[in-house]
C-alpha cells in the first residue's frame, strides 16, 4: 500500500467523522489493511484520483454529505458515478447557494492560501492576481483555478476588476469554467446575507488595496 493509498483513506477517515463533529485518529498502522473490503475502493480510488488530478479529494470526501444532508457514506460509495455527480453539484450548488456555511468558509481561507502561493510562485504581486494570464494562454489564470475547483468563486468579489472582467466574457465562456459565472448578481445578493463571509473577503480586499501601495 503506498502512500498516496494511505492519505486517501486518512482523508476519507477524516472527513466521514469531522463532517459530523465526530472524534477522528488517523491511521498510521496500515499493516494487513490489503486484506480488508476497504482495500479495493481505495485502489479503485487511487486510480480516479491520480487520472483527474483536478479533483480535489478533500472536497470529494464532503460532497455527498452537504448535498444530500445524510450522516454516513461508505467508501464503495466514492466509486460510483453518483459521487462524481454530487461533486459538481457541491461546487456548483451547495457552496454557491450557501456562503454562510461553515464550510463555504473554510473554502474562503483555503482559496486565499490557494491564491497567495500561486502568486508566489509566478513572481507577481498579490492585487494582480484577477488579471494574470499565464504564458500563451487566451483567458485569465482564475478560470482555471474555479474550473479546477482550487479557489471558491465569492474570494473574486474581493477584487475590483472582477465585474468587469467577468462582463467581457461569452457566455458560453461562462458555463464552460464555472456556471456561477453566469450568476453574478445572485453572487452577490447571496454574499451580502452572509455576514461572516462578507466581512472575510472585505477584510482581504482592505489587505489586497494595502499591497497596490
Amino acid at each position: 500500500m503506498d502512500e498516496f493509498e494511505k492519505n486517501i483513506y486518512n482523508t476519507y477517515l477524516a472527513v466521514s467523522r469531522s463532517v459530523v463533529s465526530k472524534p477522528f485518529r488517523i491511521r498510521r498502522n496500515f499493516k494487513d489493511f490489503e486484506q480488508k473490503p476497504e482495500y479495493a475502493a481505495v485502489v479503485k480510488l487511487s486510480k480516479f484520483f491520480k487520472k483527474h488530478k483536478q479533483v480535489n479529494i478533500k472536497s470529494f470526501f464532503e460532497a455527498p454529505f452537504f448535498v444530500y444532508g445524510d450522516d454516513h457514506f461508505d467508501l464503495s460509495f466514492f466509486c460510483s458515478y453518483k459521487a462524481i455527480s454530487v461533486y459538481t453539484k457541491y461546487n456548483d450548488n451547495f457552496l454557491v447557494d450557501n456562503p454562510g456555511s461553515k464550510v463555504c468558509l473554510q473554502k474562503i481561507k483555503d482559496s486565499i492560501i490557494f491564491i497567495s502561493n500561486y502568486c508566489k510562485q509566478q513572481d507577481i504581486n498579490i492585487n494582480y492576481y484577477i488579471a494574470h494570464k499565464e504564458p500563451g494562454a487566451l483567458y485569465n489564470a482564475f478560470l482555471n483555478h474555479l474550473k479546477n475547483r482550487q479557489i471558491n468563486v465569492y474570494i473574486l468579489f474581493a477584487y475590483s476588476q472582477f465585474d468587469s472582467i467577468i462582463t467581457l466574457l461569452d457566455y458560453n465562456i461562462k458555463q464552460t469554467f464555472s456556471p456561477s459565472l453566469a450568476r453574478i448578481k445572485y453572487l452577490r445578493t447571496k454574499l451580502y446575507t452572509a455576514n461572516q463571509t462578507k466581512k472575510n473577503i472585505d477584510m482581504f480586499k482592505t489587505y489586497l488595496e494595502k499591497q497596490k501601495k
